[in-house]
């Protein structure tokens, strides 16, 4: 059995892909070219589903929980620890802890 490192470090919030999935951006590496991005899922949270194909309808609250979450979290540096991996290949999903600093008491 190997074992991998999960990632963890610091970056920023470029997307909210819904109330517990989001697309982080890491620093641009030195030697140029473009920033590491890394699609994490918020571990111990199950948040109601946006579809994605216009046959299928939303899981009521799953745009409000989205939007609660893109306000809090978007654009700011967070903290992050992987936590577990499911599935393979590239359907793998990172799921993760992760901390958003609060300022003068607001998230």
């Amino acid at each position: 059995m190997s074992c991998t490192a999960l990632p963890s470090g610091y970056a920023v919030v470029k997307l909210v892909l819904s109330g517990d999935s989001i697309v982080v951006i890491g620093t641009p590496p030195a030697t140029g070219g473009p920033a590491p991005e890394l699609q994490i899922s918020l571990s111990g949270l199950s948040a109601p589903r946006i579809s994605r194909h216009s046959e299928q309808k939303d899981d009521p609250y799953g745009f409000a929980s989205r939007e609660f979450l893109r306000k809090i979290i978007i654009g700011r540096q967070v903290k992050f620890r992987g936590d577990y991996k499911l599935g393979s290949g590239p359907q793998t999903r990172l799921f993760a802890t992760v901390w958003v600093a609060v300022i003068n008491g607001n998230p």
